[in-house]
């Protein structure tokens, strides 16, 4: 680590500098790196995990991807009935019975329109998707991403060896 900033200050005295943090992420090797497969032919079938293809999550898989990072989700075995008191967090139990987190209903409500949840319950094919400007806004300013980041941060602040 520099011991001096350029302009001569000490670099453990100054605050966070977005623009420092800008310029060590922009010239890291990771950054720099391709998110394509090197070859077509070197891993078609993704066996070794090279690349991992982009899809969209509906409305409830971004909540309950919220909900998981308090680790207070456990999994369940596949091909068996879902046991509702072990889920009781998730979205689709949110939407059916309530259960937000204390306060935040409205705004569990608010991010599931948001991002194209039908409330209707009519069955369809395939659900529209939208880009807006509201989806950006909702991670930057809403109770409810903030409640769940607190309460991850909660929980890495716990774990041996972590610090601020």
């Amino acid at each position: 680590m520099r011991e001096k900033e350029e302009h001569g200050r000490d670099a453990h005295a100054t605050a966070w500098s977005i623009k420092d943090l800008q310029r060590l992420i922009l010239t890291s090797s990771t950054y720099r790196m391709s998110s394509h497969a090197a070859s077509p032919n070197s891993d078609p079938d993704n066996q070794f995990l090279s690349h991992f293809p982009r899809r969209r999550l509906d409305a409830e898989e971004l909540f309950d991807a919220m909900f998981a990072t308090r680790n207070i989700m456990p999994r369940q075995p596949s091909g068996q009935p879902l046991d509702v008191e072990k889920s009781k967090g998730r979205a689709l139990y949110v939407l059916t019975s309530g259960r937000s987190p204390e306060g935040l209903g409205l705004e569990v409500r608010k991010m599931l329109s948001l991002f194209d949840y039908d409330s209707s319950g009519a069955p369809i094919a395939e659900r529209p998707t939208s880009q807006t400007p509201a989806q950006s806004l909702f991670w930057l300013n809403s109770p409810l991403v903030k409640y769940y980041a607190d309460k991850f941060a909660e929980r890495l602040l716990k774990m041996d060896r972590l610090d601020d």
